[in-house]
C-alpha cells in the first residue's frame, strides 16, 4: 500500500502537489497536518509527538513517544506496521535552525549513549541529506 506523508517543512509548489495525483491516504507528520489543511487537503490522521499541532483538530491523532527518532521516522515505522510499503513525502525540507540543531543533536547522541556510535549517527545524517538532495533534484527536473 502507498501513503502520502506531509511534514512540517516548506509547502511544495502547487504544480509539484498536482503532479502527484490523488493524495490518498494522506497522513500528517505532526505540524504537517496544518500545512496540508492550509492547502485544502483532507488529512486522515496525524502522527508524531504532537508538539507542533493544535490538539483541537477533528483529525485522529496518534502519539508516537520515542524521542530518539524524528516524527517522520516514527511515522514511517508505524505505518509500515500497518502494511504501508510505499511513501511519498511532502514538506520534508525547510532549512530551519531547528533542522541544523537536530543534525548536531543527532551527532551528539554518542556522548550520552554508550550504545550509539558516532559513525552510525553520521551515516544516518548523511543518508537523510542525500535522500533530501535526490528528492529535491528529481522534483526540479520533473517540473
Amino acid at each position: 500500500m502507498r501513503a502520502f506523508l506531509w511534514c512540517n517543512g516548506d509547502i511544495p509548489s502547487l504544480q509539484t502537489i498536482k503532479s502527484l495525483g490523488n493524495l490518498s491516504p494522506l497522513f500528517g507528520v505532526d505540524g504537517g497536518t496544518a500545512k496540508a489543511k492550509s492547502c485544502g487537503f483532507m488529512v486522515k490522521e496525524t502522527l508524531g509527538d504532537l508538539d507542533s499541532i493544535s490538539k483541537d483538530t477533528n483529525i485522529e491523532m496518534t502519539y508516537l513517544s520515542d524521542d530518539s527518532h524524528s516524527d517522520l521516522t516514527k511515522t514511517i515505522q508505524e505505518l509500515s506496521k500497518r502494511g504501508f510499503l510505499e511513501f511519498d513525502i511532502l514538506g520534508i525540507d525547510g532549512g530551519s535552525p531547528g533542522h541544523i540543531l537536530g543534525i548536531w543533536g543527532t551527532l551528539a547522541v554518542p556522548l550520552t549513549n554508550a550504545e550509539a556510535s558516532f559513525s552510525a549517527q553520521l551515516v544516518g545524517v548523511l543518508a537523510v541529506n542525500i535522500f533530501v538532495f535526490i528528492v529535491a533534484y528529481l522534483s526540479l527536473i520533473h517540473i
